[in-house]
């Protein structure tokens, strides 16, 4: 009876041993060594004392998220694709094809490219690394993030803007590494950001490199040319200037003799301009030297306080009994006044 009973936990135990060494089997197979790359093939460019291994750049821009004219920035979604081909990687040397295998950016050689006037990191993702069987490398990274880049405010309203993506092969320079713009792109349908009129996007090659104690890098330009929206600004801050300065000229239609309403009105308009002034300030660019607009509002202030001044010195007249003269000097004033504000107007807004 006890042998019987022996046999049976024996064979117990043996069917136990038997299935978990089959599901262990089933459920943790051997990672498969054909997707494996030799880690030397990671730490030096392809044909190192040959030719510079050329890298094919396209951008394609996703969104533009904003511009800062303040601040010379600008934000933009977009995906960065790079392309080369490292022929050691090639079905033939390797024995074997990689065309389905996934990889980390760090298990394959890459010109190591980064962004020079990244100022803000919004999202990085790296999208895919693949390698096909002829040894071609395709990496594709999407980037949402805020760039710096020199603005030309001069004809602000009516300006049109030239945006910089620059990028360098931080750890190789142009004996290593040549950049091979590819056409820019952009998502269907186009790009739109609010207040400007997206013209087109392209890649700019063939730049001198990047000098830095470290040595000389590799650099590529990526170009988005925008138009700004005029008009929003001459809605919102021509027009109401326009109004001011004929509330200001309207001092000359009134007999000097009764003053009174005359400094009122000129006083009224001073006033309005005051806080016409405080409320375009956040409006206007914060740059070191004067847009179109700027011209245009220093031009109206000027006026206005010319009108002033008119006002107080016919005032005077009138009240020393010469108001013929103060009615002569409205007269000739009225059409000064409006003909150097027209002068101003054409000479900052359209010519």
């Amino acid at each position: 009876m006890r042998n019987r009973i022996r046999r049976c936990l024996l064979l117990f135990a043996l069917f136990l041993t038997l299935g978990g060494a089959a599901a262990a089997q089933v459920t943790s197979p051997e990672p498969s060594s054909g997707c494996s790359i030799p880690t030397r093939l990671t730490r030096e460019r392809p044909d190192p004392d040959g030719e510079p291994v050329a890298v094919e750049v396209r951008i394609s821009l996703i969104d533009l998220l904003g511009v800062d004219d303040a601040a010379e920035s600008f934000g933009v979604d977009l995906l960065l694709d790079l392309r080369w081909r490292d022929p050691r990687l090639s079905a033939a040397a390797l024995g074997g094809s990689l065309e389905d295998c996934s990889f980390g950016l760090a298990e394959v050689w890459h010109p190591r490219v980064g962004f020079l006037n990244q100022r803000r990191v919004g999202l990085q993702q790296m999208i895919d690394v693949d390698v096909d069987a002829e040894g071609s490398v395709r990496v594709v990274e999407r980037t949402s993030a805020d760039f710096s880049s020199p603005l030309e405010l001069r004809d602000f309203p009516f300006d049109s803007q030239e945006l910089r993506i620059q990028l360098a092969s931080y750890e190789y320079g142009p004996e290593d590494v040549l950049f091979v713009a590819e056409e820019g792109g952009s998502r269907p349908g186009g790009v739109f950001l609010a207040g400007w009129t997206f013209s087109g996007n392209r890649n700019v090659s063939g730049l001198p490199p990047l000098v830095s104690t470290a040595g000389k890098s590799t650099r590529l330009d990526h170009v988005i040319t925008l138009e700004r929206r005029a008009g929003y600004h001459v809605w919102r801050f021509v027009v109401p200037l326009i109004f001011i300065a004929l509330m200001a000229a309207s001092v000359f239609w009134l007999d000097p003799e009764g003053w009174a309403p005359q400094l009122g009105i000129a006083s009224a308009s001073v006033f309005t301009l005051m806080a016409y002034l405080i409320g375009v300030r956040e409006g206007l660019p914060r740059v070191a030297y004067l847009t179109r607009m700027d011209e245009l509002v220093l031009c109206g202030t000027v006026l206005v306080f010319l009108a002033l001044g008119e006002v107080i010195v016919t005032s005077r007249l009138a009240q020393r009994d010469r108001v013929q003269l103060a009615r002569r000097i409205d007269h000739h004033a009225r059409w000064v006044y409006l003909s150097l504000f027209a002068i101003a107007l054409l000479g900052t807004m359209v010519l």
